[in-house]
């Protein structure tokens, strides 16, 4: 009977940690401008100060306070992200297979970092045009990197097939300016599909 027990137990921790989260994170995002005349809070303006990101299976919302892309909805079975500016009311397409910088290094190491109580890990990526990616991640916040297979942009196929969890903070350096992007809330819980679905009187524009 102890045996039988041991086994149950051992069976139900592995099927909760295979488990894909589902939820909501709140991040916040801070920015150090590089170029002279832009300060630093022109991009906290445009690409937003707050990031609200639902995810389940394989879609996610992203939805932030920033001008530039203020809406962004992803969905495997299209493969596509629909994207709404913060000067249009139509949304457009951007084919999530597309790739424009490749990835040439990366590399996970152990980090004492610790976000929300979750120990990190940390994963080094650097991509073909010197953009510099340091992503904290924990393997309790498990993802499948499958359901995102086709999702090259934004490099986010291979961010996941090296880490298989979502990032709890992020820190992403280019010419133009320093993003640091940590969360500040972790909300696991079950999603209807219906917030994944774009509404029925939105004007939509693939090219």
């Amino acid at each position: 009977m102890k045996n039988l027990l041991l086994l149950i137990h051992l069976l139900l921790v592995n099927l909760c940690l295979a488990q894909n989260f589902e939820g909501r994170i709140l991040y916040k995002n801070t920015y150090q401008s590089k170029l002279q005349n832009v300060p630093s809070e022109k991009f906290s303006k445009l690409i937003g100060s707050e990031q609200e990101y639902f995810i389940k299976e394989g879609m996610y919302l992203s939805i932030t306070n920033g001008q530039l892309m203020p809406v962004q909805l992803y969905k495997n079975a299209t493969n596509i992200i629909y994207t709404k500016t913060g000067t249009s009311d139509t949304v457009f397409c951007i084919n999530a297979s597309v790739e424009k910088n490749k990835i040439i290094e990366s590399k996970i190491e152990e980090t004492n970092e610790v976000v929300l109580g979750y120990k990190c890990k940390i994963l080094y990526m650097k991509s073909s045009n010197n953009t510099t990616f340091k992503y904290y991640f924990s393997d309790k916040l498990r993802i499948n990197p499958e359901q995102f297979k086709n999702h090259s942009y934004s490099h986010w196929y291979h961010y996941l097939s090296e880490t298989k969890a979502l990032p709890l903070k992020t820190i992403m350096e280019n010419g133009q300016f320093k993003m640091i992007s940590e969360a500040s809330e972790v909300q696991e819980r079950k999603l209807m599909d219906s917030k994944f679905t774009l509404p029925s009187d939105v004007i939509i524009k693939c090219n």
